[in-house]
């Protein structure tokens, strides 16, 4: 087993195409990537929100007895016990997203298996994707080789406040695991991007790209995501469904961004695909981002946590806002 501590950590992130409801097809391309990933030297590796099942799905499914057949539990659950395994063979932390079930309840639930089959789990706080899927209500940080991390899954990323209140706690990596880009709200170019681009992306795959980087995907990502770095000094892994997700299409763009805010390594494909990066914790003395937060001044920031007249629950604020579809 790798040492229990260190300062230099090579991970990988991975942009996965998930079948709609096929689980095995969908690990055996996580095994795939973990394979390769393990044979790279690879500390750890980091896969998408609920890419077990595929997402969008879950979106649209009113049933929750239908859900609850499709969730799996954590631990116990078939793909934890599947990948604890592999973790612990190839000597690799495994990472990923799946919808959970602890006996009646649904969340949307990332999970971290560390090669000894110890393990975390964060519940995503600004959960919106059903009726019977409920939210998180706690930040959850966890070690991993010596290093304090944290997770915010997709819209939990949107709120600076929840990245401000890892970095009260220390955190110096963030996994964001998201399913986005290509959504169903056309606000600051988003927007959806037309399927028959995914399934002609062999013959003319040019088409595609430029939608998966222009202001529906990477430009997008680009307004917001690396200022969490910045601002809080850590580093964020960001990983993402690619392709067609039920009636959208994911963008990909999986990134590894500094504490500097600035990406240094990222996918530039239109289908799965993994990237490598190496993070030090050299990299986390002497940041922009670590000397401002030494000049916080608490004392003033106290409205900030108050009630305010508008607030809505996410589900319905995400409703209000998409343009031809409502989440059931």
């Amino acid at each position: 087993m790798k040492d229990a501590k260190r300062d230099l950590l090579s991970l990988a992130a991975v942009q996965l195409n998930s079948e709609e409801l096929d689980k095995k097809t969908n690990i055996e391309r996580m095994d795939d990537f973990i394979l390769k990933a393990a044979g790279k030297g690879a500390d750890l590796i980091s896969f998408p929100e609920i890419c077990i099942t595929g997402y969008n799905i879950i979106l649209y499914t009113k049933s929750k007895k239908t859900l609850l057949s499709m969730a799996e539990s954590v631990p116990g659950g078939a793909s934890f016990r599947h990948f604890s395994r592999l973790a612990k063979e190839k000597d690799i932390a495994v990472l990923y997203g799946l919808l959970e079930k602890d006996g009646d309840k649904l969340y949307n639930t990332y999970v971290c298996i560390r090669p000894d089959s110890t393990f975390s789990k964060y519940r995503k706080i600004h959960a919106f994707e059903n009726t019977h899927v409920l939210q998180g209500s706690e930040f959850v940080t966890f070690d991993l080789f010596g290093w304090n991390c944290g997770t915010l899954i997709c819209y939990d990323n949107n709120l600076p406040e929840n990245a401000r209140i890892y970095m009260l706690r220390g955190c110096e990596l963030m996994f964001s695991p998201h399913q986005t880009g290509g959504f169903d709200i056309e606000v600051a170019g988003m927007g959806r991007i037309d399927v028959k681009l995914w399934k002609d992306r062999k013959k003319n795959p040019r088409h595609l790209f430029k939608e998966f980087m222009g202001p529906k995907g990477r430009e997008w990502i680009q307004k917001w995501l690396p200022s969490r770095s910045y601002d809080n000094g850590f580093y964020t892994v960001f990983t993402n469904g690619v392709g067609l997700d039920h009636d959208e299409l994911r963008t990909g763009n999986a990134m590894v961004i500094d504490p500097n805010g600035v990406v240094i390594s990222e996918s530039r494909s239109i289908d799965s695909d993994v990237i490598y990066a190496k993070v030090s914790k050299n990299a986390l003395k002497g940041n922009l981002g670590q000397f401002h937060n030494k000049t916080r001044r608490p004392e003033l920031y106290g409205e900030i946590s108050k009630r305010r007249k508008g607030l809505s629950d996410t589900r319905n604020a995400r409703n209000d806002m998409t343009k031809n579809s409502k989440i059931a």
